[in-house]
């Protein structure tokens, strides 16, 4: 099976990003600062200047201005069982929003 993904590495994380993106706007940006409070948590919170934004902007997640990106992005950095903490509330975001 060939990885595309930053994400496919890590089956959980994989099918809870593919249902943020099939996800409405309102669910979406819920579950989005829901894994930003995981990630200030987990990582420390975000000092300003320090991150940079790498976005390709074909993403569905690319848009520099939107804290999406910058959520994702994060995540993207963070270690594996970041990720793998981050898929299950994630996951139990979605279940609960929708």
């Amino acid at each position: 099976m060939r990885r595309c993904r930053w994400y496919d590495a890590y089956p959980r994380l994989a099918f809870a990003m593919q249902l943020l993106h099939l996800s409405p706007q309102r669910l979406r940006c819920e579950a989005l600062e829901e894994l930003s409070a995981l990630l200030d948590e987990m990582t420390g919170p975000l000092q300003a200047g320090v991150f940079d934004y790498d976005g390709l902007h074909n993403r569905w997640y690319d848009d520099p201005a939107d804290e999406e990106a910058v959520a994702i992005t994060r995540l993207k950095a963070a270690p594996g069982r970041v990720k793998d903490v981050a898929a299950e509330r994630l996951l139990g975001a979605i279940s609960r929003c929708a």
